[in-house]
């Protein structure tokens, strides 16, 4: 039931992303406890919004996930107010990292980054764009 319960919240939360543009990453790496993925930043006439967001079920009191740069160092590049790091947060829990690319920018390097997690199952993730 708990696990129904999970799918059900997931899937609304997959359904909200969808009003943005869905962009696809390339997985080169994944684990049981890490997945690396390489998203990309391209450029347009007018202002654009990217949001990574990834989505773990089973959360606790010893529960930590990260998103970090594939060399485990700090994640660069994230517009003030995303979520790079949780701990010990109970239940559906998430972490997200926006990016804005201003008009008429070229397309910027990927967003490459590796998402760790601890004591928790990793549900999804989801890459979308947005035009401000």
């Amino acid at each position: 039931m708990k696990n129904a319960i999970a799918m059900l919240m997931f899937s609304a939360w997959s359904l909200s992303a969808t009003a943005a543009d869905a962009v696809q990453c390339d997985v080169p790496n994944k684990t049981y406890s890490s997945i690396d993925l390489k998203c990309p930043l391209q450029g347009a006439e007018q202002p654009l919004r990217y949001r990574f967001k990834v989505g773990f079920s089973g959360g606790h009191d010893d529960t930590q996930a990260d998103l970090v740069a594939l060399d485990g160092t700090a994640l660069a590049g994230c517009d003030e107010g995303s979520k790079t790091h949780l701990f010990g947060e109970e239940g559906e829990v998430s972490l997200e990292c926006t990016v804005t690319v201003p008009a008429g920018l070229k397309d910027k390097p990927p967003l490459e980054l590796r998402v760790k997690w601890t004591h928790c199952d990793y549900m999804e993730h989801s890459f979308t764009r947005e035009a401000l």
